[in-house]
This record gives structure tokens, C-alpha cells and sequence, in this order.
């Protein structure tokens, strides 16, 4: 009886951690920020939005291209948005996951990007990506905000939810998701070098 009862650790314990994980890795949903999940996809390599949409295909966000596009490396998302009233304070665009590179424009107005769009392409694909603009440029109303992903190679991008809202709270989620996705891998990376020194050294101490 008690060997078998040895077992329900090693059964619970990943379990137990792979709950954990999940709850640490799932997008809270404030009230106060829009999630947007569905987009029109323009392939191509422009380095403005696209004038022409009659190409454009409809996606559901998350949006992987080695399923939907295996031919795209570069293209433009088109997301549409309304807001009730006007931004009180400054507002944001919030992209938690992209690969590898990406780029935002609201109203045909530039937001921000991830770096380098030209070869070698800058690589976010583990750093989530965060934009800010004044509040007084935000008015109440329908909205065009337009996506720009390039990926390192054919078949490889790829675009999550896009999430538009006060700066405040998207900062909170930006610097929770770099946590988990970046200082927690160097400090998980830190221990595991420790562990190794610490046991090479009791094998030459031995």
C-alpha cells in the first residue's frame, strides 16, 4: 500500500505545475481594454497600409501562418474598433504574442514597431510588444488599426490577440507577460548554472 501511495507525487506534482502554468500564462481580460479577434489579412511587403484591400482575407486571432498562410512572409492585418467615449487618459496597443516583428498604425497614423523590418528581421518572438499614444488622439467613434508582421521566413508568422485600451492597464499585463516570459527564463536559466557549479564542485571536492 504505502509504495503505491509513493506514486501520487509524482503523479500530482506535474499536474499541480502544469495548472500553475497555465494560470500564469492566460491573458487576464480587463473590463476596460478591447480584445480584438478577428482581422482582414493583406499579404505583402509594403511598408504602409495597404490602399487596395479586395485581396484581403478574413482571420481569427491567434493567426498562424504555417496554417493559414505558407507562402507569407510579410503582410498587413486590418482590425476595426469603437469606442464609446474619448480616451481619458493616454491609450496603448498591446501585442502579446508575434513573430517575429510587428508594427501599428491607427487611423493610418503610426503607433510604434518592434525594431528592424529589413534583413536580419528583429526578433520578438518571446517579447511581447507595447505602444502608447497621447489620450487627445483617441476620439469617441469606429476605428482602423492596422498590424504589420514580418516573420524571418516563409511560413513563420504569426499574430495574437491585439488588445487596445488605457496605458495603465496594458502596462500591467505587458510587464506580467515579459516576467513570465523573459526574466523568469534568466532566472530559472541562473539556478539551473548555480545547480551545475555547485555539483561540479562536490564531484571535485569527492
Amino acid at each position: 500500500m504505502l509504495a503505491r501511495l509513493r506514486w501520487i507525487p509524482l503523479v500530482a506534482l506535474p499536474m499541480a505545475v502544469w495548472t500553475l502554468l497555465g494560470w500564469l500564462h492566460a491573458e487576464p481580460n480587463p473590463s476596460d481594454v478591447v480584445v480584438l479577434r478577428t482581422a482582414a489579412f493583406i499579404a505583402g511587403a509594403t511598408a504602409q497600409p495597404p490602399q487596395q484591400t479586395a485581396t484581403a482575407e478574413p482571420r481569427t486571432l491567434p493567426d498562424d501562418w504555417r496554417r493559414t498562410r505558407r507562402d507569407a512572409r510579410e503582410g498587413w492585418y486590418e482590425l476595426s474598433c469603437t469606442l464609446a467615449r474619448p480616451a481619458a487618459s493616454d491609450w496603448g496597443v498591446y501585442l502579446p504574442v508575434v513573430s517575429m516583428n510587428a508594427a501599428a498604425y491607427l487611423d493610418e497614423e503610426r503607433v510604434g514597431d518592434g525594431g528592424r523590418f529589413g534583413d536580419p528581421v528583429a526578433r520578438n518572438w518571446t517579447r511581447p510588444l507595447l505602444w502608447t499614444l497621447a489620450g487627445e488622439r483617441i476620439a469617441a467613434g469606429p476605428h482602423r488599426l492596422w498590424i504589420r508582421v514580418r516573420a524571418d521566413r516563409r511560413d513563420a508568422g504569426l499574430l495574437g490577440p491585439v488588445y487596445v485600451g488605457p496605458a495603465a492597464t496594458l502596462g500591467r499585463l505587458h510587464a506580467r507577460r515579459h516576467a513570465l516570459k523573459i526574466e523568469a527564463v534568466w532566472i530559472i536559466t541562473l539556478c539551473l548554472v548555480i545547480a551545475g557549479v555547485f555539483t561540479a564542485a562536490l564531484f571535485a571536492v569527492a
